[in-house]
C-alpha cells in the first residue's frame, strides 16, 4: 500500500542555479605529520577543512560529522588515511570560526582510530569519537577538547578496551547536563550496545545497563536482546528529555526502527517494515532531527529489489529517500521520485540511485532540510562508475511536502579519469541551520566509486569540503514588509542556545535585551538602527543560570515582551 502510494506521488524534479561559491582554503598552522592542502583540480565548490585517502570515510554519512557551537564556531570530524593502508588511518579534527579563522586539520589519536563521529559540549568545546586498534583487540574512545577549538584533546576509553568483543563504529549524544551516551556494536556482531557517563567519559556504566525494565507504558527492552544491523547505529541529539538512535532491525523482516531512551529505558518506534509481498526494504542510510515540539522527523533510504541495478552490491538499485513524522506516523516521498529506477553502472558499493540521505532543521522557521547523494546516468566516469552530486530539498509543513528539489554542489565531470572526477559524497549535514543557510560537509572523491570496498582502482586524495550553502528563492518569498513588529524565539525552552526572530514594520532604532526575573539587565542582544524587515538574533545561555528570563523588543514605537525558559 505504501509503495503504491509512493509511486503516485512521483513529481517533476525542478532544476535551480546554485550558488556561486568562495573558494578559501585554511590556514594550516603547523606541520600534523599526516596532512597536506589538496593541490589537484576540482569543481566541487566549497573551503577545503582537510583531505583523505580513505573513500568510505566514517562509516558513511551516519551521524553527524560537522557541528555548530552556541557561539558561532564549527567543529569538523572525517576519518583521514593516507595511501591505501588501513594502519595510516586516523580520527582527524577541524575548527572553524567565522569569518577566517581556521585551527587546521589534526589527528585526535596518535593510533590508528577510525568510524567516529562528532559532537559538542553545552560550552561548546568538541566531543569526537572512534574506535582504535591497540594490543589485544579494540579500543572504543571519546576525544574532549580543553575548550572550545583549542584542538588539545584528552582520551578517554569506553568499558572493555583492548579486548576482541568490544563494541566500535561508536556514535555519542550529549543531554541537557552534559552527560554523554554512546552506542556501538561488537565487529561481526548482532546486537547494539549502550553506555552512559555523567562525568564527562571519566567513567562510564558498563555496556548495555539499563536501570528498569518493567513494561509499564510504552515497553522498554534491553537493547542488546534486539537485533540490529552491526555498525549502521545513527544518533541524534535533542533539546527536549529524550535522545534517539536510528537502525535497521533484522530477524524474520527488515525494519527501519526509531529507539528512544530517557537516559535509562529503551523505546522504539518502527518506522517501516519489510514483508515478502512487497520489494521495497529500508537501507541502511538515515538521518534524524527533533522538531520544536520535540517529536523526531527521520529521513531514510528504501531500495527496490524488484529492478536490481549493474555495479558491486546495492549499486544503482531503485532507491528513494523517505521521510517519517513522529507525531503523525505518516511517511511521505523527499526526492521526487528521481531515484525511483536503477543505474547500469552504478556510484559503486552501498549506493541506489538516490543515498546519504540527511536532515537539518531552522529553528526559527521549522523548516526541515534534506540533502541526498543523486547518481546521474549521463555523469560516468573513465572508471565505469558514476560521479555523484549532492541534491536537496526543504518542508515548511513538517515533512508532509517537500518542495524547491535541486542540484546543490552541480559539479558532472563525465569521462573523468583517476584523480579528476568529482564525485560528491559521505555528506553530512549541521542538525541546524545559520539562517537559511545549511552547512554541509561532504567528500569530493577523486575517483568515483568505493575503493576501500575494491569498487575503483586506486585510492586519491580526496578533499574535504565545508559549504554553507543559501537555499534558492528563500530570500525571494521574505521581501515584503512586514504588517506588525513581532518577536518569536524557538527552541523554548532551551538549554545553550535559542534564535529570535523579529519583524519590524518600519526602519528605526531597534533594542533588544534580556532581563532576569527581578528586572536585572542580562545581556543586550541588538541595540541599533535597522531597516524594516525580517531579522534573526541568537541568545547565548552558556553564562546563564537555570530559570525563566524577559527578552523586551523595543522598535518602532511600541515594545514586545517574551519570557524565555533556560533548562539544564
Amino acid at each position: 500500500m505504501k509503495k503504491t502510494l509512493i509511486l503516485l506521488c512521483l513529481m517533476v524534479v525542478g532544476l535551480f542555479a546554485y550558488r556561486p561559491f568562495v573558494d578559501m582554503p585554511p590556514d594550516y598552522q603547523g606541520n600534523t605529520g599526516y596532512s597536506l592542502p589538496y593541490t589537484g583540480n576540482r569543481a566541487s565548490p566549497g573551503i577545503e577543512v582537510g583531505i583523505t585517502d580513505y573513500d568510505f570515510q566514517n562509516n558513511g554519512s551516519l551521524g553527524r560529522y560537522v557541528w555548530l557551537t552556541g557561539a558561532g564556531g564549527m567543529h569538523f570530524y572525517w576519518t583521514y588515511s593516507f595511501g591505501a593502508t588501513g594502519t595510516n588511518r586516523r580520527a582527524y579534527y577541524n575548527y572553524y570560526f567565522p569569518p577566517s579563522y581556521w585551527l587546521g586539520a589534526m589527528p585526535m589519536d596518535t593510533a590508528q582510530s577510525r568510524m567516529g563521529a562528532m559532537e559538542t559540549m553545552s560550552d561548546g568545546r568538541a566531543l569526537g569519537s572512534a574506535h582504535a586498534s591497540v594490543t589485544g583487540g579494540y579500543a572504543t574512545r571519546v576525544y574532549l577538547d580543553a575548550a572550545e577549538g583549542a584542538g588539545t584533546f584528552t582520551t578517554k576509553d569506553l568499558p572493555d578496551a583492548g579486548a576482541t568483543t568490544t563494541p566500535i563504529w561508536p556514535k555519542q549524544c550529549v543531554d541537557q547536563n552534559d552527560n554523554i551516551y554512546a552506542v556501538a556494536t561488537v565487529n561481526g556482531g548482532t546486537h547494539a550496545f549502550w553506555t552512559k557517563s555523567t562525568d564527562e567519559g571519566d567513567t562510564w556504566l558498563p555496556w548495555d545497563s539499563v536501570i528498569n525494565t518493567t513494561n509499564a507504558g510504552p515497553i522498554p527492552l534491553r537493547l542488546a536482546d534486539y537485533y540490529l544491523q552491526a555498525g549502521r547505529e545513527s544518533w541524534a541529539s535533542s533539546h527536549a528529555s529524550n535522545w534517539t538512535m536510528l537502525a535497521n532491525s533484522s530477524g524474520d523482516l527488515l525494519s527501519k526502527v526509531c529507539w528512544e531512551t530517557d537516559g535509562n529505558n529503551w523505546y522504539f518506534d518502527t518506522i517501516w517494515t519489510w514483508t515478502p509481498t512487497d520489494s521495497v526494504f529500508p537501507w541502511f542510510w538515515t538521518s534524524v532531527v527533533y522538531d520544536n515540539n520535540y517529536y523526531a522527523h527521520v529521513v531514510f533510504d528504501v531500495q527496490d529489489t524488484a529492478a536490481s541495478g549493474g555495479g558491486a552490491q546495492q549499486s544503482g538499485w531503485a532507491s528513494q529517500i523517505w521521510h517519517w513524522n513522529q507525531e503523525t506516523d505518516a511517511i511521505t516521498p523527499v526526492d521526487g521520485g528521481m531515484g525511483w529506477y536503477f543505474t547500469n553502472p552504478g556510484p559503486g558499493y552501498n549506493h541506489g540511485t538516490v543515498s546519504e540521505p540527511q536532515m537539518c532543521i531552522d529553528r526559527a522557521t521549522g523548516t526541515l532540510y534534506c540533502t541526498w547523494t543523486y547518481a546521474d546516468s549521463l555523469d560516468v566516469a573513465a572508471n565505469g562508475y558514476i560521479n555523484e552530486d549532492i541534491w536537496g530539498a526543504r518542508s515548511t509543513d513538517n515533512g508532509a511536502t517537500w518542495i524547491d528539489h535541486h542540484n546543490i554542489t552541480n559539479s558532472p565531470t563525465p569521462g573523468a579519469a583517476t584523480g579528476f572526477c568529482d564525485a560528491d559524497r559521505w555528506q553530512t549535514l549541521a542538525e541546524e541551520t545559520v539562517g537559511s543557510d545549511i552547512l554541509l560537509f561532504y567528500m569530493n572523491d577523486k575517483e568515483a566509486g568505493a575503493a576501500a570496498f575494491g569498487d575503483a582502482t586506486a585510492y586519491t586524495d580526496n578533499p574535504m569540503l565545508f559549504y554553507q550553502y543559501t537555499w534558492p528563492g528563500i530570500e525571494e518569498n521574505n521581501t515584503e514588509t512586514p504588517r506588525r513588529l513581532s518577536l518569536t524565539a524557538a527552541p523554548n525552552p532551551f538549554v545553550r542556545n535559542t534564535v529570535l526572530s523579529y519583524a519590524l514594520p518600519t526602519a528605526g532604532n531597534v533594542s533588544i535585551k534580556l532581563y532576569s526575573v527581578d528586572g536585572r539587565l542580562v545581556q543586550t542582544v541588538q541595540d541599533g538602527r535597522q531597516d524594516a524587515g525580517v531579522y534573526t538574533a541568537n541568545v547565548d545561555a552558556r553564562q546563564l543560570a537555570n530559570g525563566t528570563y524577559f527578552v523586551v523588543l523595543d522598535a518602532a514605537n511600541e515594545k514586545v515582551t517574551k519570557s524565555l525558559v533556560v533548562v539544564r
